[in-house]
């Protein structure tokens, strides 16, 4: 856990260099709300980013724990589809529903089923490379989540980010090494 800890800043230069280059869904600009599906831990990066990006959003966001998807998902809903695991059943439920409605959908996953279908090309999407998170655990992995949904959503156009991500990785490697030296202390 305290190696997936320190290298938090890490994850999230990887999320956002590697989000860069991924293809997105195409009318994903002219989404007139976004949806983010997740459990647990992958839906505790939604939440981060939907805390402060209320003021900034250029269209609603909305979190969904559950495998029931609001009545006015459609054509023109963005439905992120968020599970660390790839088979986290509510959030696979939400993507067959999502792909009913016909949404445009961007899935974020580091194995499973979302996995494959990422891999088939039959959806767009994130896969995580979890090598900075030895432990595995989705909640430590959270410098992909929030930041492949922010890179995404700054992607489509729907925010602007304030700060350069190099500024904000900085920062927390100085932090990493703050922690470093307090527990050294200890």
């Amino acid at each position: 856990i305290y190696e997936s800890i320190i290298s938090f800043p890490k994850q999230i230069e990887s999320a956002w260099k590697e989000i860069a280059n991924i293809e997105i869904p195409k009318n994903c600009p002219l989404a007139k709300n976004v949806i983010i599906c997740g459990m647990g831990g992958s839906a505790l990066g939604g939440r981060i980013v939907d805390s402060f990006l209320v003021e900034k959003n250029r269209v609603p966001v909305e979190i969904v724990t559950d495998f029931e998807l609001p009545e006015y998902v459609d054509k023109n809903t963005l439905v992120i589809i968020s599970s660390y695991s790839g088979n986290t059943e509510e959030t696979l439920k939400a993507y067959e529903k999502a792909k009913y409605k016909k949404a445009m959908i961007f899935c974020i996953t580091a194995g499973g089923v979302l996995k494959e279908l990422i891999e088939k090309v039959e959806v767009n999407g994130y896969l995580i490379d979890p090598k900075y998170n030895p432990s595995g655990q989705p909640r430590m992995g959270l410098g992909y989540s929030i930041t492949s949904i922010l890179a995404l959503l700054t992607k489509c156009g729907f925010v602007e980010t304030d700060k350069n991500i190099s500024e904000v990785t900085n920062f927390l490697k100085g932090l990493k090494e703050e922690i470093a030296k307090n527990l050294a202390k200890n």
